[in-house]
């Protein structure tokens, strides 16, 4: 059974590998893969944020990340996906995200499933996150520390 969990990852937060930890339970593989929206400006390239995927993400066994640009139907027809996770942390993001779940089940049949963030989790986004870089201040509340050691080693 493979599963997805995909994002922009700009940059991956400890909510994301809450996430994905429990994701990587239901499936024999997870493949977690960081889209590049080209109309979506980001903080990091794409080579950075997969950068910062691995590292966060090393000590769950069976996780493989990946990158597109492309859609998640395309992705999930190509890669044979079974399953596809999300997560979310309020109203407003399980309502987006019951959307694409019916979007995604119409485009490609594979069902996806919602997993609640835990509530230390819940104000924790990749926007504050990069508010936090930018000013240097509260990045241990919300970045895996393996990021924010490759973040001091890039800007040395």
């Amino acid at each position: 059974m493979i599963g997805l969990f995909s994002g922009s990852f700009d940059p991956i937060t400890k909510g994301h590998v809450d996430i994905i930890k429990r994701a990587s339970g239901f499936v024999d593989k997870l493949i977690v893969t960081v889209f590049n929206n080209e109309l979506k400006e980001s903080m990091f390239d794409i080579d950075v944020r997969i950068k910062f995927v691995k590292l966060a993400l090393s000590h769950i066994k069976n996780v493989e990340i990946m990158s597109s640009s492309g859609m998640v139907v395309d992705f999930v027809r190509e890669h044979n996906i079974d399953k596809i996770y999300r997560g979310f942390r309020d109203n407003s993001d399980y309502e987006y995200e019951l959307d694409m779940t019916t979007y995604n089940y119409e485009n490609c049949g594979v069902m996806t499933y919602l997993i609640p963030s835990h509530d230390k989790y819940n104000s924790t986004s990749s926007t504050i996150a990069r508010g936090c870089i930018a000013s240097g201040v509260g990045m241990e509340q919300v970045l895996p520390v393996s990021v924010i050691e490759e973040l001091r080693r890039m800007s040395k």
